[in-house]
């Protein structure tokens, strides 16, 4: 049965209201869980140290309890060093009355995959030494993450969210920036694209041209609820 466009758009910012919801809860448990963990892992690191400089202690190398606090504390400065997010810059013509306008912005670049089969085994030992013991500061930050992304979902914008994955979802592949920009009226590209970044199942590919797809089970959830 079809549907107006104003229909589609009230139904999917129904769904919107209620996915962004129980995305924030989510969020949210996921924080305290992470933050439980990070404390256990903390205090096993913490143990771990002080085991570590008695055993120098008794080689006659100096130590003092202040030592492992001072290394945890070094540790949560490097983790959040390294916590900066990637961005990917992006590139779309926008049609004006005196022609095309370049325009640029930036959006959260794909996710590198780590394939420690391909380490040597020195560079292996590394990485999971340093994995070990920043366990912990990632963590919190990660917690710290989530809270951010559900008070963001909280002030997300449903309509112009909605106009995108609906164009999205209908065309069933990869979209590029350029097509969407050309395409769906009445959006801040560069806003909407980067608050669909807290739902999850919206991707972001960084091979050429920029552009973003939703998973299958995103996309299931999309249709499903249009055809209410």
């Amino acid at each position: 049965m079809a549907k107006s466009g104003k229909k589609y758009q009230d139904l999917i910012e129904d769904w919107l209201e209620k996915k962004t919801a129980n995305d924030a809860m989510i969020n949210l448990l996921m924080c305290a869980g992470a933050l439980i963990l990070a404390v256990v892992v903390a205090e096993v690191t913490k143990v771990c140290l002080e085991i570590t400089f008695s055993i120098l202690q008794l080689m006659n190398f100096g130590y003092d309890p202040v030592f492992s606090y001072i290394f945890i504390a070094a540790l949560f400065v490097c983790a959040w060093l390294l916590q900066k997010p990637r961005m990917s810059e992006a590139i779309v013509f926008k049609r004006t009355e005196s022609g095309s306008k370049e325009f640029r912005f930036e959006y959260p670049a794909p996710k590198r995959e780590i394939n420690p089969s391909e380490m040597g085994i020195i560079r292996l030992a590394l990485w999971m030494i340093g994995e070990i013991l920043l366990a912990s500061p990632n963590l919190v930050f990660f917690a710290i993450r989530l809270i951010s992304g559900a008070r963001r979902l909280k002030r997300l914008d449903r309509t112009s969210c909605g106009k995108l994955l609906v164009y999205v979802v209908f065309e069933g592949r990869r979209v590029a920036f350029q097509e969407i920009s050309d395409s769906v009226s009445g959006i801040d590209i560069e806003v909407t694209v980067n608050q669909l970044a807290d739902i999850r199942g919206v991707m972001f590919l960084g091979i050429e041209p920029p552009s973003m797809m939703l998973s299958e089970k995103l996309s299931d959830e999309i249709l499903t609820a249009l055809e209410r």
